[in-house]
């Protein structure tokens, strides 16, 4: 076997391991999202953030969690989720609306 084909099959396992990487990440996210209580490394996971984020998030009170022995974190799925949901941004058709149900209820009065 020569050094061609050897870097060939060596650039081959890299992109078949980097694929199982991505294939067992979205396996640990589709298991996460099954359950209600999380640890942080699944909440970073469900998150998408990696865990020194979002141990800052708990370190400054950013993000709800539980400590029942004062030791391990956990989260709540749906907690996670409302978190993630905060600081909606509205669209210019919602911001639209709203100004004209504001405009329509100041003329009725």
């Amino acid at each position: 076997m020569n050094s061609q084909d050897n870097n060939s099959e060596i650039s081959l396992l890299k992109q078949q391991m980097d694929f199982f990487k991505q294939e067992l990440s979205d396996i640990k996210t589709a298991v996460c999202s099954m359950k209600e209580v999380l640890t942080l490394s699944e909440a970073a996971i469900y998150l998408g953030i990696t865990k020194s984020a979002l141990y800052k998030l708990t370190h400054f009170n950013e993000i709800s969690y539980y400590k029942p022995n004062g030791k391990i974190c956990y989260f709540e799925r749906s907690e996670l989720k409302k978190w993630q949901l905060r600081n909606k941004m509205l669209s210019k058709a919602e911001v639209a609306a709203n100004a004209e149900a504001i405009l329509n209820s100041q003329a009725t009065k």
